[in-house]
C-alpha cells in the first residue's frame, strides 16, 4: 500500500485514475466508470501499440497523459495527402484505409489498419506533409490521438522514450 501511495503522489496520470474512482463529490457510477475506463483504455492502447511496446509503465503513462480518445464517423478523412499532420493516431476499434497516389497519379489503397495499429507518427516526427491519405472505413472508429507537439516535447524531455520507440 505504501508503494502505491508513493506512486499516486508522484504520477499525475495515476492521480487522475484514482480521482476518477474515488470522488469526494457525488457522481453517478456510470460517470465514474466512463472517466476511469477512458484513462485505462488510453493506457492499454498505448501499451499495445507497436511503437510503444518496449516502454516501461511509467513511460507509457506519460504518453497516455498527453493523449485523448476520439470517435470518428464512417468515411471521415483523418489525414489528407500533402497536408501537415499534427497528431499520431492509435486505432482502438474500427478500420482505417491508408491510401496514396501511384506514380501515374492513380489513387490506390496501400493497406487497411485496425486495432492497435498506428499512423501519422512519421509525418509529425519529420515535420513533413503527409504522403498518405487515412480514412475511416466500414463503420465508426475509436482512436487514441496523440498531439504531435506534445509528443515531441515528451521525447526531448525523456530521451529513454525516444530510444524505446526507435528500438521497436
Amino acid at each position: 500500500q505504501e508503494i502505491l501511495d508513493q506512486a499516486v503522489c508522484s504520477d499525475s496520470w495515476i492521480q487522475k485514475i484514482v480521482a476518477a474512482r474515488s470522488y469526494e463529490v457525488e457522481k453517478s457510477e456510470d460517470m465514474k466508470n466512463k472517466e476511469y475506463g477512458g484513462e485505462m483504455e488510453k493506457l492499454v492502447l498505448v501499451g499495445q501499440a507497436a511503437p510503444f511496446k518496449g516502454l516501461t509503465l511509467d513511460e507509457i503513462s506519460r504518453i497516455a497523459g498527453i493523449a485523448r480518445l476520439e470517435c470518428y464517423a464512417d468515411q471521415s478523412v483523418i489525414i489528407s495527402a500533402g497536408e501537415p499532420v499534427s497528431c499520431m493516431y492509435v486505432i482502438g476499434d474500427g478500420y482505417v484505409e491508408i491510401g496514396g497516389k501511384m506514380s501515374g497519379g492513380q489513387e490506390t489503397t496501400i493497406s487497411v489498419l485496425t486495432g492497435n495499429e498506428c499512423f501519422g507518427e512519421d509525418s509529425i516526427l519529420s515535420d513533413s506533409p503527409s504522403v498518405i491519405r487515412a480514412q475511416v472505413i466500414m463503420g465508426e472508429a475509436t482512436m487514441l490521438v496523440i498531439d504531435g507537439e506534445a509528443l515531441k516535447r515528451l521525447l526531448y524531455s525523456y530521451p529513454d522514450i525516444a530510444i524505446g520507440m526507435l528500438t521497436e
